[in-house]
């Protein structure tokens, strides 16, 4: 995002999430963002290149312990709120899960280190099988 969208102003915002299916040993990561038609060639080039630099560099543990924080204030303050604590509830009888087993993930996360952040991202993330979709007003570009 600081390079798409602060340094080189070619994006209105980007996002990435990470989805793991509970079924199967699917998962899913899906990167996405918001730019000017105009903007479109060198904003999928920018993003390809700042994905083979995480690939390459890896993340420092700054920027690891920076995500772990965001994730677990995210996942503490879900909690808050009445119809998660019931949805989670509810799927944990489905699972045959506790929030025992909630807070297990969350020591998990706190626990992650930036080489394990990082050799996982060199086990699954390739982009040469990754799939790309656009969508958008593109007549006259």
């Amino acid at each position: 995002m600081d390079r798409l969208r602060e340094k080189e102003g070619l994006s209105y915002g980007v996002n990435a999430s990470l989805s793991v299916g509970t079924r199967d040993r699917h998962g899913r990561i899906s990167i996405a963002g918001t730019f000017a038609p105009q903007n479109r060639e060198r904003f999928e080039a920018a993003l390809r290149d700042e994905l083979e630099k995480v690939l390459a560099d890896g993340y420092s543990a700054l920027e690891v312990d920076f995500a772990k924080s965001a994730i677990l204030r995210v996942r503490r303050q879900a909690i808050t709120d009445e119809r998660t604590v019931a949805t989670l509830l509810a799927d944990n009888l489905f699972w045959g899960r506790t929030m025992a087993w909630r807070e297990q993930r969350d020591n998990d996360y706190a626990a992650l280190t930036s080489e394990q952040v990082n050799a996982a991202l060199k086990k699954y993330l390739d982009p040469g099988k990754m799939s790309a979709a656009i969508a958008g007003d593109f007549a006259g570009q």
